[in-house]
């Protein structure tokens, strides 16, 4: 391998909603490693991998992006560990930057809302809940621009209006949006 432009470490873990729902037993310490494996120790590991290259290579400045998640900014009820661990991929980026400014690697973090993948089991794309391409196409245009963004306009309109929110509104927001969900995975029982 010659030169390496860009490292994209998207991966994503959650638990099922119902864990954090007090309705079954808490995730046993399995599934908490397996969660805090995918979503932190392999972005860095490839990190710890793909840098050095970076950082040896002559040319147009290379770049990392870290895909996080807008839940990381925001409390976010019923899904505790994968907020947590993206929340940790948030600051592991800005030290990372602040740690690489003056060598000319780009270090960019997304935190995306929903988009429609196979981990979210929202199948149909909207406007405001991209496929998975589309989310991606945007997110590589943002490349460069920002230190942090959504990556996706949409988004961004929406995490402005969720900023002005208080944690009280945006609590009852995430009940709201997850007592269906939890109702509809009883129904499959």
């Amino acid at each position: 391998m010659s030169t390496i432009a860009c490292l994209v470490n998207n991966v994503g873990m959650v638990l099922p909603f119902e864990l954090f729902a007090g309705e079954v037993d808490s995730p046993n310490e399995e599934s908490i490693k397996n969660i805090i494996h995918c979503n932190i120790l392999s972005t860095l590991i490839m990190t710890n991998i793909i840098l050095p290259k970076m950082l040896t290579q002559k040319g147009p400045n290379p770049g990392i992006i870290n895909i996080s998640s807008y839940t990381a900014l925001k409390v976010t009820p019923y899904l505790t560990i994968y907020p947590s661990t993206k929340a940790f991929i948030i600051q592991f980026s800005r030290c990372l930057a602040a740690e690489q400014y003056r060598k000319n690697v780009i270090i960019q973090t997304m935190y995306p809302l929903f988009v429609s993948t196979n981990m979210t089991d929202l199948r149909e794309a909207t406007y405001f809940t991209p496929s998975a391409k589309v989310y991606a196409k945007s997110a590589l245009d943002m490349f460069g621009v920002e230190q942090q963004t959504t990556g996706y306009f949409p988004h961004e309109l929406k995490a402005f209006v969720y900023n002005l929110l208080p944690t009280s509104l945006w609590v009852k927001i995430i009940e709201r949006t997850f007592t269906p969900i939890s109702r509809q995975s009883k129904k499959f029982d």
